[in-house]
C-alpha cells in the first residue's frame, strides 16, 4: 500500500504555498543560493587564511614595484631624453617585474577559488599591469598616471584590509 501524500488544495494562493513550503522545511532558492555562497566564501577565507604569507608577498612586491615605477617616472621626465631614460630603466626593471609576475601566478594558478580576497588581488594585479603598459618617458607628466597610481595604492590597501581581516577571524582560527 502506498502512502498517501497530502496535496495542496488548489485554491491556493502563491503566497499561501510559500508559506506552506517554508513551515514543511523547504528553502526558496535565493536563500539556498545565499547560503551555497556564505558557505563557498568561507572554504575561500580558509585556503587565503592557510596561505597567508604568499598573499601578502604579492601585496607587498606589486607596492614596491609601485613605488619604484612612480620614482623612475620623475627621472624620465627631468632627463634629456625620457623616452631613453624609460628604455634603459625597462630592461633593468623587467627582473622584478617578472618576480611580481611570478609571484601572483603562484597564488592566482593553484587551482582554487580564493573567494572576495583572491578577486581583489586580482583586480590589483590588473591595475598593476594596465599602469606598467602605459609607461613611457613623459608619463609622469599625465593626469592619467596619477590616478593610475592612486587607484592601484587603493587597491591594495583593499587587499591588505581583507587579509588583516581573514588573519584576524576568529572563526578561521577555530578550524573546521
Amino acid at each position: 500500500m502506498r502512502p498517501t501524500v497530502a496535496a495542496a488544495p488548489a485554491s491556493m494562493t502563491p503566497d499561501e504555498l510559500a508559506e506552506t513550503r517554508r513551515k514543511a522545511g523547504f528553502q526558496d532558492g535565493a536563500t539556498l543560493e545565499a547560503e551555497r555562497a556564505e558557505a563557498r566564501e568561507r572554504v575561500a577565507r580558509s585556503y587565503v587564511r592557510a596561505h597567508l604569507p604568499a598573499y601578502r608577498e604579492v601585496v607587498k612586491a606589486l607596492r614596491g614595484n609601485v613605488a619604484e615605477i612612480e620614482r623612475a617616472a620623475r627621472r624620465w621626465l627631468r632627463a634629456s631624453d625620457p623616452q631613453r631614460a624609460y628604455e634603459r630603466w625597462r630592461g633593468v626593471s623587467r627582473r622584478r617585474a617578472d618576480r611580481v609576475a611570478g609571484l601572483y601566478q603562484h597564488v592566482a594558478d593553484d587551482g582554487f577559488d580564493g573567494g572576495q580576497a583572491q578577486r581583489l588581488l586580482a583586480d590589483a594585479y590588473r591595475r598593476w599591469e594596465e599602469l606598467r603598459e602605459d609607461l613611457g618617458g613623459e608619463v609622469a607628466a599625465d593626469a592619467r598616471f596619477s590616478a593610475l597610481l592612486v587607484d592601484l595604492r587603493d587597491a591594495l590597501t583593499a587587499v591588505s584590509r581583507m587579509l588583516d581581516e581573514i588573519e584576524h577571524d576568529e572563526e578561521l582560527a577555530a578550524g573546521p
